[in-house]
């Protein structure tokens, strides 16, 4: 991300997380929501329950690492993921 965008924000990792899955993996779909509360993110997918249990666990460390900030899970479908930054 840093070599990327030169710093690490909260709106740099936002955009590395739609280039990593929808841009260059071409995984899912990811859309982002903001108001007073925070910024609520929306990745929806077809590869199953085992992918969303993965993406939880990576969304939740990197944004531990990267922003600082313990993301709020909504939701963990099959085949979607809400959660709240």
């Amino acid at each position: 991300m840093l070599q990327l965008f030169g710093d690490l924000t909260t709106q740099t990792y936002l955009q590395f997380l739609s280039i990593f899955l929808e841009g260059f993996s071409n995984w899912g779909s990811f859309y982002t929501e903001e108001d007073d509360g925070g910024i609520t993110i929306r990745i929806s997918h077809s590869l199953g329950s085992k992918w969303s249990l993965f993406l939880r666990g990576y969304l939740e460390s990197s944004s531990l690492e990267v922003v600082s900030k313990k993301p709020e899970f909504k939701h963990v479908f099959d085949y979607s993921i809400i959660m709240k930054l």
